[in-house]
């Protein structure tokens, strides 16, 4: 959701439904739950003073962990891609590779590198499509166009998309 509706949806809709399914938990939980969403509160959304019933800037900024604009612009949402490039790099090297080892290990994958960038400028290159693969691209695709859609649609039901989304 964009940033400036953050606020409004968590105490209007998320908070709420949080709240009200207090009442279905065992005793023992009530306290743990409620914990947690003062937790989510303060954490990234911003305590609310009750006296001035202003909010305090949250510790984790919505800039921060807010991605409606990188979904938006198709921007990779985590790092994942550089860990994992990093791990199979870390793993191509031995326990105790030498300076010199490492150095010949960068121009390497350098060549490498520039051989791949050239091959898909080129169009040369193909990529190998798996199940899973696809199955992300397709998940991709239905965020995206249900972000895309935010404004043809209420705040209410796109949260609930949401959550069918990515409960499903």
């Amino acid at each position: 959701m964009k940033i400036e509706d953050i606020t409004k949806v968590w105490e209007t809709i998320i908070k709420q439904k949080l709240l009200a399914g207090l009442v279905d938990w065992e005793e023992d939980y009530r306290e743990e739950i409620a914990a947690f969403i003062r937790y989510l509160d303060r954490q990234f959304i911003g305590e609310l003073n009750v006296r001035t019933q202003i909010r305090k800037r949250p510790l984790i900024p919505h800039q921060q962990w807010n991605m409606f604009e990188a979904v938006k612009s198709g921007t990779a949402r985590t790092n994942n891609a550089m860990e994992g490039y990093n791990h199979a790099f870390s793993l191509s090297l031995p326990k105790k590779a030498t300076v010199w080892y490492l150095i010949d290990r960068f121009i390497a994958e350098e060549s490498l590198m520039k051989k791949t960038v050239l091959e898909l400028a080129t169009g040369g290159a193909s990529h190998e499509f798996n199940t899973r693969t696809i199955a992300q691209q397709m998940h991709e695709e239905e965020l995206r166009a249900l972000v895309n859609n935010l404004d043809k649609m209420s705040i209410s039901l796109y949260v609930e998309a949401m959550v069918g989304l990515f409960s499903g």
